[in-house]
């Protein structure tokens, strides 16, 4: 970037960058070579532009631009994002996510010890202690995030009301006790107690605010809270399936077959699931508005994404162990080793550039742009330095409650800790191989590819052959042309989406033929001082300037390395 953060911005709140995008708030100390350029709108300032010596931008935030704030300033001046598709995604606190990993930790370990004592005391009587662990379990650590994501998704509200959480606890308590109590396993009670939580509470709050939403529909609504429910438990179901497949390979005498289909099926899956996820949200949400309303990308996006790849990453842990539990062999080394490749090949934007050129090979270019980086893939990415981590704290507390209860370090043995050492072993490289994915990623050891200039540069030369410049009409909609193929804004806009120099923009105005041809809007119009910093790509026009809005898939530009979308 070409810029430090000042020692106040340190302070002001924990931030992380990653290639392409940072959280967290942030000032900027300037170098001696750089300086700041405000460019005014109608006599209001609605951008900022950092500029090195060469006149090189470095950094554009568009927004209500305010010089010299004070405390009265900041609590009268009016920051809403009026388009819900503009707000940000939501996303991770790497300080909470710390702080949490170790109660979840402590937390389980109680769960299992205690869980283990009555298992061992119970002589035919109803399990009811199976019930009650987990309904402490999902109201202390789920039922907040899953009342905000039932709430979002067919309400259009940020949270369930007190009253409507009430009779969620009622109905789901009731549900679970009684289904928990029939010695049903605990997979299918979470289920039922999950669509307990969803039916009972969520739609009562959706009646008694139809007057505060009088555009809002039931049947758009319930489809998306549907789709949100299938994107979740579906990729749920679908990661049993390959599990229970992995170890009846394993049982088969076949571990190549085995470790080759886990990593390679479950990469597959999760990749599938974020281009479903992508499809439901532009279709029942940014095509049905305001049928169906809300801040939908603050938790309920962000939940579905974050669900395809922990989901993803727990059927790896639980294949690989369970695996090394019942046979104590050493197999699962090759698949612990093929889902870092994956992973890494994945994360760092390799396999999307294979598949770019494949398909531009095969079937052609137009085509291949399904393999272009989106908003929805750069969240997934974002998320996966922390959801890889929640599948640990859970093994490694039933390995010390055994340890508790039975006293038992060794590694061989019935009441073994660990079970047995392959077991153990597999856990700590699978812990090993997490930590040492998320370092080669955020430190970029290994580079990122150049998918986005391959982008950019199929796309300036189908203009140059002579593209179809009917596909530049004034539409920010995701939707195909009448030939079938995607829009031609849309795929110059990835390569500006991470264009950070004048030479960039330069490139696509020409393979554009014109910038006018895309859609112009006074900047700020529709977008005021947000709770993100919203970057744009502006082209200047004498005294003022105006935005080209970049439409990515329904969203906003989630901007140059160095701009944030999270909240």
């Amino acid at each position: 970037m070409g810029h430090q953060r000042s020692s106040f911005g340190r302070n002001l709140a924990p931030s992380m960058e990653t290639f392409g995008t940072k959280s967290g708030p942030d000032c900027i100390a300037l170098e001696s070579k750089q300086h700041l350029q405000i460019f005014t709108r109608n006599g209001r300032m609605r951008l900022v532009r950092l500029v090195d010596s060469g006149e090189r931008v470095l950094l554009e935030m568009s927004g209500e631009v305010v010089l010299k704030p004070d405390l009265d300033l900041a609590d009268t001046l009016e920051i809403e994002v009026k388009d819900p598709e503009l707000r940000a995604f939501g996303t991770y606190s790497r300080r909470y996510v710390l702080s949490f990993l170790p109660v979840v930790f402590i937390w389980h370990v109680i769960k299992w010890s205690v869980s283990m004592k009555f298992e061992l005391m119970s002589d035919g009587e109803s399990p009811w202690w199976r019930g009650l662990l987990m309904l402490v379990n999902g109201f202390f650590f789920c039922a907040g995030g899953l009342w905000k994501n039932c709430a979002a998704s067919l309400t259009g509200e940020t949270d369930l009301n007190l009253t409507h959480k009430t009779f969620c606890c009622l109905c789901v308590a009731l549900v679970v006790m009684v289904v928990a109590g029939a010695n049903v396993a605990q997979l299918p009670t979470t289920i039922l107690g999950g669509s307990a939580l969803f039916l009972s509470g969520t739609p009562l709050q959706y009646f008694q605010t139809r007057a505060k939403y009088p555009e809002r529909r039931f049947t758009s609504c319930m489809l998306w809270a549907l789709a949100n429910f299938s994107s979740t438990i579906g990729v749920g179901v679908i990661l049993i399936v390959i599990v229970v497949t992995y170890r009846l390979l394993l049982s088969a005498g076949q571990p190549v077959a085995a470790n080759l289909f886990l990593p390679i099926s479950t990469a597959l899956t999760e990749s599938l699931m974020v281009s479903y996820i992508r499809l439901l949200y532009t279709k029942l949400v940014v095509d049905k508005r305001p049928l169906v309303p809300g801040d939908i990308s603050y938790v309920a996006l962000p939940f579905m994404l974050t669900a395809a790849h922990g989901l993803t990453e727990g059927a790896r842990v639980t294949g690989v162990f369970a695996g090394a539990v019942t046979s104590g062999e050493y197999s699962w080394v090759g698949s612990v080793l093929l889902t870092l490749f994956l992973n890494v090949m994945v994360r760092t934007g390799w396999t999307r550039l294979c598949g770019f050129h494949l398909l531009k090979w095969t079937i052609g270019f137009p085509y291949a742009f399904i393999c272009a980086p989106t908003a929805y893939s750069k969240l997934h990415d974002e998320t996966k330095i922390y959801v890889g981590y929640f599948r640990f704290p859970c093994i490694l507390a039933l390995i010390s409650a055994r340890a508790i209860v039975y006293q038992d370090l060794s590694f061989s043995g019935s009441q073994a800790a660990a079970y047995n050492q392959s077991a153990a072993l597999a856990l700590l490289c699978m812990l090993v191989t997490e930590f040492l994915e998320d370092y080669i990623v955020v430190q970029q050891i290994i580079p990122m590819s150049g998918l986005v200039k391959s982008c950019r540069d199929q796309s300036k030369m189908a203009a140059k052959i002579g593209g179809d410049r009917s596909l530049l009409r004034q539409d920010r909609s995701l939707k195909r042309s009448e030939g079938g193929l995607p829009r031609f804004a849309f795929l110059l806009s990835l390569g500006a989406l991470f264009a950070t120099d004048n030479q960039v923009r330069r490139a696509l105005a020409e393979a554009c033929g014109e910038l006018e041809a895309l859609e112009h809007e006074p900047l700020g119009d529709r977008c005021a001082a947000s709770r993100e910093a919203t970057t744009w790509s502006p082209s200047p026009r004498s005294e003022e300037s105006r935005s080209i809005r970049h439409g990515w898939d329904g969203r906003g530009s989630c901007g140059p390395p160095g701009a944030s979308f999270a909240r």
